[in-house]
Order: C-alpha cells, then sequence, then structure tokens
C-alpha cells in the first residue's frame, strides 16, 4: 500500500517535467513511421495509450504507467551516457546525433543491441530502484526545438496487459536532450515498466512484447514499431528494486 500511495504521489510530477529534468516545453507533431527497430520520417501513425496511473523514480517495485503520465529510470548498465552534439550553438545529448537527413529514430536495449524484430529486450532494475524494460533511443534528422522532446511509449505483452488502458504500459515521455548534468535526475532511456499486479517479474521471460514508440519530432512524428523478447532473469542487480 505504501509503495502504491507513493507511486500515485508522483503523477503531478512525472506528467509536467518527466523524470529527466524541468526544462522548456519543445516538439512538434506530424507524420513519419517506420516498423523494426528504427525508423525515419515518412506518414504513420503511432499507437499511443496514455493511462492512468504512473512512473517511476523512487524505490521499490514496478509500476504501470497512465494518464499522461510519464516514466523514468536509467540505465545502469552505461547505455544512458550522455552522447551529445552540437549544432547552431545549441548542444543536444542523449542519443541525439545529427540534424542531417531525414528524421529518423533507432532504439537499442541496455546491451547495445539493435531492437529489430525478434531482439532481446532484458528486465533491468534501474537506478531508481524500479524495475524497468528499457528502450535507449538514438535519434537525429532534426534540431531539437529545446531541451525535452516528447515521445509517446506502448508496451502490450499478452496476458499481462493489465494497466488502465489495456496496455503493458503506456504513457507519454518528456525526454531530457540536454547535456548538462541533472541532479536526482536520470536520462537517457524510455522506460517500459510493469504493473505493479505482477508479483514476480520473472514470469515474463521468454515472452513477446510488441513496443510501439512515436517520437514527436519538430518536423513530424516517427514511430518505431516492433515485436521483441522480453528477458527475465534475476541477476545481483534486482537486490535494489526488491527483487
Amino acid at each position: 500500500m505504501l509503495r502504491v500511495a507513493l507511486r500515485g504521489s508522483l503523477v503531478a510530477v512525472v506528467a509536467s517535467c518527466g523524470l529527466w529534468a524541468c526544462g522548456d516545453d519543445g516538439a512538434g507533431t506530424s507524420a513519419g513511421t517506420s516498423s523494426g527497430g528504427e525508423s525515419s520520417a515518412g506518414t504513420s501513425s503511432g499507437t499511443s495509450g496514455a493511462s492512468d496511473g504512473s512512473s517511476a523514480g523512487t524505490s521499490g517495485s514496478s509500476g504501470g504507467s497512465s494518464d499522461g503520465s510519464s516514466a523514468g529510470t536509467s540505465g545502469s548498465s552505461g547505455t544512458g551516457e550522455s552522447t551529445g552534439s552540437t549544432t547552431g550553438g545549441a548542444e543536444f545529448c542523449q542519443g541525439w546525433e545529427d540534424a542531417a537527413g531525414p528524421a529518423y529514430l533507432k532504439l537499442e536495449n541496455r546491451l547495445g543491441e539493435a531492437l529489430v524484430p525478434g531482439a532481446t529486450l532484458p528486465l533491468e532494475c534501474g537506478p531508481q530502484g524500479i524495475f524497468m524494460f528499457g528502450l535507449y533511443p538514438h535519434f537525429g534528422g532534426f534540431t531539437p526545438a529545446s531541451d525535452q522532446l516528447e515521445f509517446t511509449v506502448v508496451m502490450d505483452v499478452e496476458g499481462f496487459n493489465l494497466n488502465p488502458d489495456g496496455h503493458f504500459f503506456s504513457g507519454p515521455v518528456a525526454y531530457y536532450v540536454g547535456c548538462e548534468p541533472i541532479l536526482g535526475g536520470v536520462v537517457g532511456v524510455l522506460p517500459a515498466i510493469p504493473w505493479d499486479e505482477i508479483p514476480d517479474p520473472t514470469v515474463l521471460d521468454g515472452k513477446t512484447g510488441h513496443v510501439n514508440v512515436v517520437m514527436h519530432a519538430p518536423g513530424g512524428d516517427v514511430t518505431v514499431d516492433v515485436d521483441v523478447t522480453l528477458t527475465a532473469v534475476k541477476d545481483d542487480g534486482w537486490a535494489f528494486c526488491g527483487g
């Protein structure tokens, strides 16, 4: 009960700022698409699923998403490190690569492996003490309008779509693309957080996860839509998340 109450109290903070940082609003919307672990601008629609319950950023077990909540914890594996570029005097990091060419989005797991169809997506214990399936984005083909870029993340897992919108996880994420350190924040990852009603996360091992991520870039939406294989094998790092 305490864990649920604590997670609920974070909704307002996360919805307005994300767990990465509060900064200027920035992000357009429009058209764009792809499938597999990589996408580029075009015409398409992304599945979205704002939900009502929420995100992460405090110790304890996991949580679902919703109600315009976003979620965030970061990769303890080092894949959430800042890599950045400078353009026109503005500096961007956290997976932003270059402004040249058409807009694109690629996703990797915490091991730096591309999320292509059939790739593995491991469950990890984030440094905020929350279990998550971490989606690590790399993107470019545009210049961010500010130090925050909006994403919508939806994951479906058959038999475990328990959040109020009928997904395993769904919600918007205000993703920090700046290069300045964030006190108390985590960066570089789009988290899909298991719902609290899954007490033993190892039951997710071997399940298929359908991942849909929409990046709301200034020139239009760019979508990645891919089926991956979830892995949930306990290791020493799980202790911090209560596993």
